[in-house]
C-alpha cells in the first residue's frame, strides 16, 4: 500500500508540538547539520554514538521533524545523560512513527 506524503505529514504533526517535512535525502547528506564534526575534549554523548547512518541504497527521501521549543518548556534543551529532553522526546516519536509506516505499508 502506497502512503501519500499529505498523510505522513499529518501523522507526523498529530503529536504535540511537531512539525513536519520530506526532503531529498541528498540535501540532507549536504546539509551542515549532517556533516557536523565534534569539537574539543567534550564527552562523547548519545548522539555522537548515532551520527553513522547506513541509509539504504534506495533511499531517496527523507521524513524531518521539528519540536518547538517554547520558553516556557525550558526543560526540552537540559542536557541530562549525554542528550537533551527534546532530542529524546524526537527519537520517540521517530520509533512511533516508524511503526505506524511498516503497519500502514503492510510491513
Amino acid at each position: 500500500m502506497k502512503i501519500k506524503t499529505p498523510e505522513i505529514i499529518s501523522q507526523a504533526e498529530s503529536y504535540d508540538g511537531i512539525r513536519a517535512g520530506l526532503v531529498a535525502l541528498d540535501e540532507v547528506l549536504k546539509g551542515p547539520s549532517y556533516r557536523a564534526a565534534r569539537e574539543g575534549s567534550a564527552p562523547m554523548g548519545q548522539l555522537d554514538e548515532r551520527r553513522g547512518v547506513d541509509w539504504p541504497p534506495e533511499a531517496r527521501t527523507v521524513l524531518v521533524l521539528g519540536l518547538h521549543h517554547p520558553e516556557t518548556e525550558s526543560r526540552l534543551d537540559w542536557w541530562e545523560r549525554g542528550d537533551t529532553w527534546g532530542n529524546r522526546r524526537l527519537r520517540k516519536i521517530s520509533a512511533f512513527l516508524k511503526e505506524w509506516l511498516r503497519e500502514a505499508c503492510g510491513m
